[in-house]
């Protein structure tokens, strides 16, 4: 009976070194930290459209718009089977508070309006047609166009030039609006 014994060599042991392909395909599923301007920017838009069900979403017009249900309950769900005489003191609190439920859309178009005309305009954009559908690139270049000048409009005619300049024109519309609407919240 013979034995056969393989010996491996280094150049056995080394891996193939990855493929194009393959180096994109792990660097997209990576885990990494979520983009801090993505971050502000959802949360700029869920705080512009408080009573849309999908603040990442432009807002719909129309009779088929959608808006959040105003539902109240007189009681709490898990207090059914509690007489009514017996419920806490936090009931008295909450019908109060819905007593004093405001317009969610309206009281934020005031503090738009409170804001520098620029920074209004830009947050009245951003609150009307906004998306992110086509990621923080898309608005940007959305933003960009929406608020390009003549001279920019014609020389962005060109797609080349407009893939370089309207992004980054719309990014710095779009945060400096976040900026300022975040000044605005810090020192209500």
């Amino acid at each position: 009976m013979t034995r056969r014994v393989y010996r491996a060599t280094a150049e056995d042991l080394a891996a193939p070194e990855p493929s194009p392909l393959e180096r994109a395909g792990a660097t997209a599923t990576a885990l990494r930290a979520e983009d801090p301007e993505l971050a502000r920017v959802r949360t700029l838009l869920a705080a512009l459209r408080p009573d849309y069900p999908s603040p990442w979403e432009p807002l719909a017009r129309g009779e088929d718009a959608p808006t959040l249900p105003r539902v109240r309950q007189e009681r709490a769900p898990w207090d059914r089977d509690i007489p009514a005489g017996l419920r806490s003191s936090m009931g008295a609190a909450l019908d109060a508070a819905d007593a004093l439920t405001v317009d969610r859309g309206a009281e934020v178009v005031a503090r738009i309006d409170a804001l520098p005309a620029d920074a209004g305009a830009v947050l009245r954009w951003l609150r009307l047609h906004a998306s992110l559908a086509g990621g923080l690139r898309g608005l940007w270049v959305d933003a960009g166009m929406a608020f390009a000048s003549a001279a920019q409009a014609a020389a962005w005619e060109d797609l080349t030039v407009r893939r370089g300049f309207a992004p980054a024109h719309g990014r710095r519309l779009v945060l400096a609006a976040c900026a300022a609407w975040e000044m605005r919240e810090g020192g209500r």
